[in-house]
């Protein structure tokens, strides 16, 4: 909805900022939003109609790599008002979703193209700020995600699979894919077969190969188990979960919040392989009981079920 007084009082301290924020909003007002995207710093919002990309969060005076959550409110950073970043011209597709990351921001567009720009509030509100991402001709995004430090991906219509970091240019990886999900350091894709597939770091078992060793973003891809009937999965630190279609939760890897350092160090526990979730927390039953879970979501160190009862 609209910015509260509070918030706008913010802005009100400075009369120039003022008028700025208002110009800038005229074309693009505050309302109802169709989607949303949030990173390290930064969020994105999508305008209902598709047109207006807004975005807004913590603009740090020197963004660095840091493991300190969230980053302190000091005079190094200040929080930053919901601003247009981008306006989709008369003559240009609308926006199909918007990506904030920790090193840059995306959108992707109705006819598959995907734009980007670096991350923070430095944009325009014109599209002009923004390069498109150089896929190769013919490439039509349908699913967008950068996650980690250091590494991003896109599944196209035709279930293609690319992927990049801030230094390389977008390459296809496999051909095939269904779906697909990024952790700190590791990829998890489950291919149109059903069957699921891991690459990069290692430790501590996040991949599901029996594997403990160190490994990059970029090493091939193995896949997960004889399985056919993965459904969603998704990847966490040093973690991994998938869900088959009958329901069934499966876990993999370190949940350990330590385990930043106790992996890195090789001290800690974990499971290298697929494991029913009743089995990984030595549980008689699942936590949900009868209910039939239906889709999941991991973070860095927690996981999430939505449970159909």
């Amino acid at each position: 909805g609209h910015p509260s007084q509070a918030a706008r009082s913010i802005v009100r301290s400075d009369a120039r900022l003022e008028a700025s924020f208002e110009r800038e909003l005229a074309g693009c007002p505050l309302g109802r939003f169709r989607g949303a995207s949030a990173a390290y710093t930064s969020s994105l919002f999508l305008s209902e109609d598709r047109r207006c990309v807004f975005t807004a969060g913590l603009e740090l005076d020197a963004p660095t790599k840091s493991y300190a959550f969230p980053p302190a409110l000091t005079a190094r950073g200040k929080l930053r008002m919901p601003a247009p970043v981008f306006v989709a011209s008369d003559d240009m597709p609308l926006v199909r979703a918007v990506v904030a990351t920790y090193t840059a921001n995306f959108i992707v567009l109705e006819d598959g193209r995907v734009l980007r720009t670096a991350s923070g509030p430095r944009g325009s509100s014109t599209a002009s700020s923004w390069e498109e991402l150089p896929l190769p001709v013919g490439v039509r995004v349908r699913k967008m995600v950068g996650n980690g430090w250091s590494h991003f991906g896109a599944l196209s219509e035709d279930g293609r699979y690319f992927a990049w970091t801030p230094s390389t240019l977008p390459a296809q990886v496999l051909a095939g894919v269904r779906d697909f999900s990024l952790g700190s350091d590791h990829t998890l894709v489950i291919k149109s077969d059903g069957s699921l597939w891991s690459s990069g770091a290692s430790t501590c078992g996040r991949l599901g190969l029996n594997l403990g060793g160190s490994g990059g973003p970029g090493a091939g891809f193995a896949r997960v188990g004889r399985r056919r009937d993965w459904k969603a999965a998704c990847a966490g630190m040093f973690f991994s979960m998938a869900l088959t279609l009958s329901g069934e939760v499966f876990l993999w890897g370190s949940l350990d919040a330590t385990g930043m350092d106790a992996c890195d160090q090789g001290v800690a526990s974990f499971l290298p392989e697929p494991t029913l979730v009743e089995d990984y927390f030595q549980l008689a039953t699942t936590p949900w009981g009868r209910g039939r879970v239906e889709s999941i979501a991991c973070g860095l160190y927690h996981a999430a079920v939505v449970v159909e009862p």
